[in-house]
């Protein structure tokens, strides 16, 4: 009984913030776009320079 209680809960909460939501701009959008790929490609050149740093060093 209690973990039902629990559920119900956490999905009012869940209701509660989709409600305050909204559907982002074109122009934010775009710009979490941008930022996300930028973060992978970073994270991709950091990735790749340990790939050759152990290549390099035999290990």
């Amino acid at each position: 009984m209690r973990m039902e209680f629990r559920f119900i809960e956490k999905l009012d909460k869940y209701r509660r913030i989709l409600r305050l939501t909204r559907r982002p701009s074109r122009d934010e959008f775009k710009n979490t776009g941008k930022i996300t790929g930028l973060g992978i490609f970073v994270v991709g050149i950091i990735g790749f320079m340990i790939y050759l740093l152990f290549f390099f060093t035999g290990q």
